[in-house]
């Protein structure tokens, strides 16, 4: 009785395995790219990563941002083009990130010369971006110079007020009074002073080179660019300030500012 009521054995499902879904990729990086080379035969950069043939920036034209990309942890090699360059072509400039980590955002920014031997080479600088909670009522500065032929500088806020002493080419500066790059300021309107940095004299007392207002939303973390190239004759590119807020990870974007001589 018990055998007859025993459940008939089911036949095996036929047909191939449903296949595995893929796993997630690993978490990457968020990178931000400023052109801030004030060459005049590199106006529009192509970028390429690890000498692919598909460019992961199309076209950065001077004076703007792109990113943040989401990029895979690691070293990348970055390669630099002009529009119409073949990707089999050998790149003009060739540069190594440093070591990515996933979920950390940063901030690489091309700067220099091709043309000219005799001034700074067209190369890339970087920066991990610090995240923050800025304190309500409150903004903060970052600044990087790449004004060719600009000199050493100090920022100073509203014309006395140092941000940043002894600035000089190709680096982020070191707020004053601190050992960060990044240095307060209040939200609002705000005019940012450059002066000759003189050895011996207290920063923000010299000569006065030029200035830029800007405008400082509450809560902000700000990059400020210097670029252009103070020559004589054809290679004078007009000084202008780069203001560009850290979004990471969302879409990063510069507002080029006019440098107002100083007298």
């Amino acid at each position: 009785m018990l055998a007859a009521c025993a459940s008939t054995p089911q036949p095996a499902p036929s047909g191939p395995p449903v296949p595995l879904a893929p796993p997630p990729p690993p978490p990457g990086a968020y990178v931000r790219v400023i052109h801030a080379s004030p060459e005049q035969f590199a106006q529009i950069v192509t970028a390429y990563t690890d000498n692919g043939q598909v460019p992961v920036i199309p076209e950065l034209h001077f004076g703007a941002a792109e990113g943040y990309l989401p990029v895979p942890s690691g070293v990348h090699t970055v390669q630099a083009r002009v529009p119409g360059m073949p990707p089999s072509s050998p790149a003009p400039v060739n540069w190594s990130t440093p070591d990515l980590q996933a979920n950390h955002a940063y901030t690489i920014i091309a700067h220099g010369l091709v043309s000219d031997l005799s001034g700074p080479q067209l190369t890339f600088a970087n920066e991990e971006d610090e995240p923050a909670t800025v304190t309500p009522g409150r903004t903060r500065l970052r600044f990087f110079h790449a004004l060719v032929n600009g000199g050493t500088v100090d920022v100073c806020l509203n014309g006395a007020t140092p941000a940043f002493a002894s600035a000089t080419y190709g680096a982020f500066a070191t707020a004053s009074g601190t050992t960060t790059h990044y240095a307060p300021a209040p939200p609002g309107a705000v005019t940012v002073t450059f002066r000759s940095a003189q050895p011996g004299r207290a920063p923000c007392a010299g000569r006065i080179v030029g200035s830029v207002p800007i405008q400082l939303l509450d809560g902000a973390s700000v990059l400020l660019v210097a670029t252009g190239r103070i020559a004589r004759g054809a290679g004078a590119v007009a000084p202008q300030v780069l203001v560009c807020p850290d979004t990471a990870p969302g879409a990063a974007s510069c507002t080029p500012t006019p440098v107002t001589p100083g007298r």
